[in-house]
């Protein structure tokens, strides 16, 4: 007796809810499924019914943390170990997500990698001295990846700062005019975040008077522009980061510095990467419930805080950060329900976290 097959349109919709490290395995189980994992449109798929989890760094070790049943009343983690594979990289000091990828930044240089498909690309780009910062992003008109690398050179005054994009597809790097950012007197690429082609970020800005504000460097044209200003309050103690929401929108969260409550808000709409394109922010949730602070600066520590948000059935806010101690942590927010799930107390001090979607899109060919 013959097994009826599915349909095909529901067979390929059941794959794009499965989870990435099985889907790699099943690229074994027959041509049809090995093409159908290549394909753009599948791949697009699977991104928008994944949920972020968070790579954890430590001075050691590298790891993926996925919260499991999280609509459940019960949610846990799973800690997995995560190999680097490239031949002497030292461990990196920070890194940067876009689109499935990790720009891993150490000592050594720079490496791409995609841990799910346990591949790696190492990039011949020498550091410099100074303070650096990085951001990695796609570059629709050229289809390739582009890294921005933001310079303020230690031995002269904070004007002589360097805007250096890095083409990855030619192994070439370039300097921008950076005249219009001089004004800026902080830039936080560490919580910055990919969008069609543009990369948004934090900048702390004063002309008239101090405020916050959301900037973005276009591959386009390779310039500098605000989007908007920030909604949160003009307070410089006040924590903010910056972060994705449904994969066209923006996510700022501020906790306050004086009282820890945090407020998260969300853009309307999508954003278009528009000139004078008019964002308008409403309250996605506040949480008065005690929560620690999410960032702690001292001189052994420092790492930034990352989180994303969920509203499937309810609103949800996952954030990993690490204590004054270093130690990781994470606090599921539902309503004014408060959760605190441990971590492995072998887990030491956490140096870096990033959110991140497992992505099937191969490295080779891409980058």
């Amino acid at each position: 007796m013959e097994v009826e097959k599915l349909p095909w349109e529901l067979e390929v919709e059941i794959l794009s809810r499965v989870p990435p490290l099985s889907l790699v395995r099943f690229r074994t189980v027959c041509k049809r499924w090995q093409t159908l994992f290549n394909d753009k449109m599948f791949i697009n798929n699977h991104l928008a019914h994944s949920r972020p989890q968070f790579i954890l760094c430590t001075k050691s070790q590298i790891y993926s943390a996925c919260i499991h049943d999280l609509d459940g009343n019960d949610p846990s983690i799973k800690m997995r170990k995560l190999v680097l594979d490239y031949p002497n990289f030292m461990l990196p000091k920070k890194i940067v997500y876009c689109d499935g990828f990790l720009l891993c930044i150490s000592d050594q240089g720079v490496a791409v990698w995609n841990p799910w498909l346990r591949q790696t690309r190492w990039l011949d780009y020498h550091e410099s001295c100074g303070i650096r910062k990085y951001g990695i992003l796609y570059d629709i008109k050229s289809n390739g990846y582009k890294i921005l690398r933001y310079v303020i050179d230690l031995d002269a005054c904070l004007a002589n700062r360097k805007i250096q994009i890095y083409e990855i597809a030619s192994n070439a790097w370039k300097v921008v005019n950076v005249e219009d950012t001089l004004k800026e007197n902080l830039i936080y690429l560490s919580n910055s975040v990919s969008l069609n082609g543009t990369l948004y970020y934090i900048a702390f800005t004063y002309e008239d008077s101090c405020w916050y504000s959301i900037r973005r460097f276009t591959c386009a044209t390779e310039k500098f522009d605000t989007l908007c200003r920030l909604p949160c309050k003009n307070v410089r103690e006040n924590t903010r980061v910056l972060a994705l929401f449904k994969r066209d929108r923006l996510s700022v969260l501020e906790q306050c510095d004086a009282t820890n409550e945090i407020v998260v808000w969300v853009t309307k709409e999508n954003i278009k990467n528009e000139d004078d394109e008019a964002v308008l922010w409403v309250k996605f949730m506040t949480v008065s419930i005690s929560i620690p602070k999410l960032y702690h600066k001292n001189y052994n520590f420092i790492c930034d805080p990352c989180y994303f948000i969920d509203d499937t059935d309810d609103k949800r806010l996952v954030v990993c950060f690490g204590d004054q101690f270093g130690q990781a942590c994470i606090y599921i927010v539902k309503g004014h329900e408060l959760k605190k799930i441990k971590i492995d107390p072998m887990v030491e001090s956490l140096t870096n976290v990033c959110a991140y979607i497992p992505s099937l899109v191969p490295i080779l060919g891409q980058i």
